[in-house]
């Protein structure tokens, strides 16, 4: 069902901040800007994304969201719903995916991610 995961993502509270320190401080380039509050920085074969859209989730200290590429977001969440998941953000569409969050059994986000052809 697991392809590969697909990236990497820490909430932010100031995006131009948050691009000072990334881009600035850790010399990260800029690989894709969706619409100023989704920002990707590719990092050999991983892809850490810095946003401010994620408004179910705020900055803290115990890590980034883990995202799964699957084959089927449809298909995978409603497996993981049959099977008792806690579904924290119904799957919704963006300009290149479509991504839903389950949680784990202590409540850490997990995005189901199927990228767009």
């Amino acid at each position: 069902m697991i392809k590969h995961v697909a990236f990497f993502v820490y909430p932010v509270t100031d995006i131009p901040a948050a691009r000072k320190f990334y881009e600035g401080i850790l010399g990260l380039k800029l690989a894709h800007d969706y619409e100023g509050h989704w920002l990707e920085y590719s990092i050999q074969d991983f892809t850490l994304a810095i946003t401010d859209w994620m408004e179910e989730s705020t900055p803290c200290h115990t890590g980034p969201s883990l995202a799964l590429e699957v084959a089927n977001a449809e298909s995978t969440l409603q497996f993981m719903k049959d099977n008792g998941v806690k579904v924290i953000k119904e799957l919704f569409d963006t300009p290149v995916c479509r991504m839903g969050v389950i949680a784990d059994p202590d409540g850490n986000g997990i995005i189901i991610h199927q990228a767009k052809a």
